[in-house]
């Protein structure tokens, strides 16, 4: 995998990792793959300083299912996922 600095030689572009999380967008990812049956008592909710992102539900869901979302939300954006 290609580090920034070998990606700016590469380009020609100067490369910048931002200091602060588009935290719309972490929670688009999570709405979007949320399994549709899925009952929730309130919206997902971020915890910036914890890179985590809580989820309270009615029923506890499926184990795989929750495994699947925290997989993909942590592959993607470095979050954890708390269903409480």
């Amino acid at each position: 995998m290609p580090r920034i600095g070998d990606l700016e030689v590469e380009t020609g572009w100067a490369i910048r990792v931002a200091d602060r999380v588009e935290q719309q967008a972490v929670l688009a990812l999570v709405r979007s793959n949320l399994p549709p049956d899925w009952s929730l008592r309130k919206g997902p909710g971020l915890d910036v300083a914890g890179r985590t992102v809580r989820i309270k539900v009615r029923q506890c869901p499926p184990e795989q299912e929750i495994e699947d979302l925290a997989r993909l939300l942590g592959a993607e954006t470095g979050f954890s996922l708390q269903v409480e």
